[in-house]
């Protein structure tokens, strides 16, 4: 923070217990503020220790509603990072004393609303009281405070609260950093303060110095012009702090709370008396800078660009020999208000925060401040409608009183192990592995959830340890829940057996010893049964020769013997049906042929053809006649009719019968020939002299289911 001090305090410098005050001994200001440093840091611990990065107490903790339709911060007490946050009244989001301007989103959406907590001093000009009328109106110490401001941040529409644990911290780009070094000795001891103005990445944006860690403050009255009415604490040189040609900042609290840089000038002239006033040559771009409560003194020549130099190996020059560097990822931001401190002595140089007589070795830093500390709330969303809680939307990990837990005789610090129930009201933050016994052979371990509110992260898992060497475990990655269960068996229980067994990668229904891949000891009723391998279905009366036979009409089945009604048998039809004719001696090339419609009935498997044919002619040749058919091209021939006649004056009829296979569908067209072939050569021929003058037929008389 801001403020006359001789150096930071150790804050690193963890394994110091406390500060020992000798007799006789000089007592610095750093000693002072070690001490409070150290007690913090171990009331710090502690509490971290206890509640983890976040914590809320039930009852009375931080919260965010919509009261209104605005969303509204209640009243309550939360630790971020171990620093207390108390807010005594309800408070708009937009009304926040300590984010004041704060405007709502207004793009519909899902948002998170967090804590952005971190520390401000506090001078005279915050507080007045600080000011000592017993010592004319003299500045005593500093106070320090928590900063609590609480945003709305854009999330995905399906995020949940599982996203949002303590811990969490919003994106960030990367800091830039700075490394200091000596190029001569100092004749001065100072506490240097480069302190970003405008924000910006590296080459845009702008940083200031202070030789007194910006200590100097008046505070603004009035502005008329280029002048300012200022306030001075009550000593007779209070205005030689700020001389002409000198550099200010006008700046209030405000806009510190906001993150936004004050408006620099030079000064031109003061004027001293009972309404003491200081004048600049001019205000940039001629405007009146507005919302101005105080006046800080800088040393630079106003704003610096912060870049990486090229020359002197990229250290800018500053005074007394001291010499800085910026450095930095591409990406690297600069926010208005964070700063480095760095102490120099004229017979020690540089000091390190580490150790007060070490000189720095021109090593990199990030800022020193500002230090943001994060906590998320609970969700929201913006509809057309206007505001609204999100169910189920608390971010917040709630702990109960010291007056409600025996922490001596329930919890084991050594791995937050305890016996016997645990009931958790809201939400349980596990950040390592959650075990849940049993710890010996004849005892019962439940994780019970009271009702749907709970969720799974997507890293993280409930573990169940086994007494041998299995082990499974619960866990949630995007839409899919999974339970896995390593070197032993799963068994899903219902009514007081085990209806559903995973083991050694077979699944049991009905069993816990599956043989094959999938085992039912049971009844199985399917629409629809796809089997890649084999089907085994067992009922105690399996055997050779049996077949599965149909009980009742809804499905049921079961293994049978064949009965003789039971064997396959042909149907005849009353009348037979004409499937091709020719009344003359013709060739039947090619004809298609499908049955009538309700000729064949639902399930049968072949038709039985006839063929027919009479009269040679007594002029033909030997030659062979041949009815036949096929379902198509790539189909065998089914010869329903062959009939020889040795030529000169032989007559007769002839007919033949053969079985036609069905396939799977009646209606698919036949295809039937009538063709003749000389009996010497076997190739089709055509008809001499009439063949079959009587004309040929074929027709179906039966089929077979």
């Amino acid at each position: 923070m801001r403020g006359d001090f001789s150096r930071p305090g150790a804050a690193a410098a963890r394994s110091r217990r406390s500060v020992v005050w000798q007799r006789g001994r000089v007592v610095l200001d750093a000693d002072w503020n070690e001490a409070v440093e150290l007690q913090a840091a171990a009331l710090e611990a502690l509490a971290s220790d206890l509640l983890g990065a976040a914590g809320s107490p039930s009852g009375a903790a931080l919260d965010v509603t919509v009261t209104a339709g605005v969303p509204t911060l209640t009243a309550g007490r939360s630790y971020v990072d171990s620093s207390l946050v108390e807010v005594e009244a309800a408070t708009p989001l937009t009304a926040q004393a300590d984010l004041p301007g704060y405007a709502l989103p207004s793009v519909p959406g899902r948002y998170l609303a967090y804590l952005d907590v971190w520390l401000e001093g506090l001078g005279w000009l915050d507080s007045p009281e600080l000011l000592e009328p017993a010592l004319d109106g003299e500045e005593s110490a500093l106070r320090s405070r928590a900063v609590a401001q609480v945003r709305l941040l854009a999330v995905d529409a399906a995020a949940g609260p599982e996203l949002f644990r303590p811990g969490w911290q919003p994106a960030a780009a990367p800091r830039p950093r700075l490394a200091a070094r000596l190029a001569g000795s100092p004749a001065n001891n100072q506490l240097y303060r480069l302190e970003v103005h405008a924000a910006g990445g590296l080459g845009t944006a702008t940083w200031k110095w202070s030789r007194d860690n910006a200590s100097v403050t008046a505070g603004v009255l009035s502005i008329t012009g280029t002048t300012l009415a200022v306030r001075l604490p009550p000593r007779a040189d209070a205005l030689a702090w700020f001389p002409p040609g000198g550099w200010v900042e006008a700046t209030s609290r405000s806009r510190r709370l906001r993150g936004e840089p004050g408006v620099l000038a030079r000064v031109l002239t003061t004027s001293p008396g009972a309404s003491p006033t200081v004048t600049v040559e001019a205000w940039p771009g001629g405007v009146v800078p507005v919302d101005v409560d105080r006046l800080v003194r800088w040393d630079s020549p106003g704003a610096l660009p912060l870049a990486q130099a090229t020359a002197n190996g990229g250290f800018v020059p500053l005074e007394e020999g001291l010499e800085v560097r910026f450095s930095g990822e591409a990406a690297a931001v600069a926010t208005s208000g964070d700063a480095w401190l760095l102490p120099l002595r004229a017979t020690a140089g540089l000091l390190s925060e580490e150790d007060a007589g070490a000189r720095a070795d021109a090593a990199t830093a990030e800022p020193d401040e500002v230090r943001h500390h994060y906590a998320p709330l609970r969700l929201l969303e913006r509809t057309a409608g206007g505001w609204q809680l999100v169910a189920d939307g608390d971010c917040r990990a709630l702990f109960a009183g010291a007056g409600t837990i025996d922490l001596a005789g329930k919890v084991d610090r050594s791995g937050d192990t305890r016996s016997g129930p645990l009931t958790v009201d809201s939400h349980l933050l596990v950040s390592g592995q959650t075990r849940v016994g049993p710890v010996a052979a004849d005892s019962t371990a439940r994780l019970a959830v009271a009702d749907g509110g709970s969720r799974l992260g997507a890293s993280s898992r409930l573990l169940f340890p086994a007494l041998g060497a299995a082990a499974a475990s619960l866990s949630a990655s995007g839409n899919e829940l999974r339970l896995a269960v390593v070197g032993g068996s799963l068994r899903l229980a219902q009514a007081g057996g085990d209806r559903l067994v995973l083991s050694g990668g077979r699944v049991g229904i009905g069993t816990v010893a599956p043989q094959v891949d999938v085992e039912i000891a049971g009844s199985l009723r399917a629409g629809q049964l796809t089997v890649a391998s084999e089907l085994v279905i067992v009922d105690g009366n399996q055997r050779a020769g049996r077949a599965l036979t149909a009980v009742d009409a809804s499905g049921l089945a079961t293994w049978q013997a064949l009965s003789e009604q039971q064997l396959v048998r042909p149907t005849f039809f009353q009348r037979p049906v004409i499937v091709a004719q020719s009344g003359g001696s013709s060739f039947l090339p090619l004809v298609n042929y499908v049955f009538p419609a309700n000729t064949l009935p639902v399930g049968a498997t072949a038709v039985i053809l006839e063929g027919r044919a009479a009269a040679n002619s007594p002029d033909s040749g030997a030659i062979d006649h041949f009815l036949r058919a096929r379902r198509d091209d790539a189909s065998p021939w089914l010869v329903l009719l062959r009939a020889r006649a040795a030529g000169g004056s032989d007559n007769g009829s002839w007919a033949g019968v053969g079985v036609f296979p069905l396939n799977t569908n009646p209606d698919l067209p036949f295809h039937f020939q009538y063709s003749v072939q000389a009996f010497a050569g076997g190739q089709d021929v055509p008809p001499t002299g009439g063949a079959f003058p009587q004309g040929w037929r074929i027709r179906a008389v039966g089929f077979f289911l």
